[in-house]
């Protein structure tokens, strides 16, 4: 057989987005400008006063910027656990730029995001209940060289039961 091992790469991310049962897509979220990108802020000091819709890019050198939206998880069922698959960039070369996040909900740090952990698993008892997802996105830097614009795009934002 040629090309084996390229042929197992391209049918497992076929195959990997049956993973899920889909009950969400967040085709638009919130935005806010983060300009002092200062340590510990928490989303409830943010004023969010713009949109940025899925498939959308954002870029920036060493910029901060907050995402969020307000959204009823779907109950859990038996045997399934609720899940967001979250991708708001790219990583560069070996993993040493792009960008990172820190997800929220209800205000409180939840987990990071970023190219290496996509996907966030959310606690049982969350289900069915609206809540308030919160990213606060760093852009990256370009990993050594010349400073470089990062440019994101947002791919992915959804809910899964």
């Amino acid at each position: 057989m040629f090309l084996t091992e390229e042929k197992l790469i391209r049918r497992q991310a076929e195959l990997g987005k049956y993973r899920y049962l889909k009950v969400l897509e967040l085709t638009k979220l919130e935005l806010a400008e983060d300009e002092d990108g200062a340590n510990g802020v928490y989303p409830g000091a943010v004023a969010f006063d713009g949109k940025i819709r899925l498939h959308e890019h954002w870029r920036g050198r060493d910029r901060y910027v907050w995402l969020r939206a307000v959204v009823v998880l779907p109950e859990r069922k038996a045997g399934f656990k609720i899940a967001g698959r979250f991708d708001f960039g790219k990583s560069g070369s070996f993993n040493n730029s792009g960008f990172e996040s820190l997800l929220f909900v209800n205000g409180a740090p939840y987990q990071g995001v970023d190219n290496n952990h996509r996907e966030v698993i959310f606690d049982d008892e969350l289900g069915g209940q609206t809540v308030e997802l919160a990213f606060r996105l760093w852009s990256g830097l370009e990993g050594g060289g010349p400073p470089v614009v990062q440019e994101h795009r947002i791919s992915e934002a959804g809910l899964f039961g």
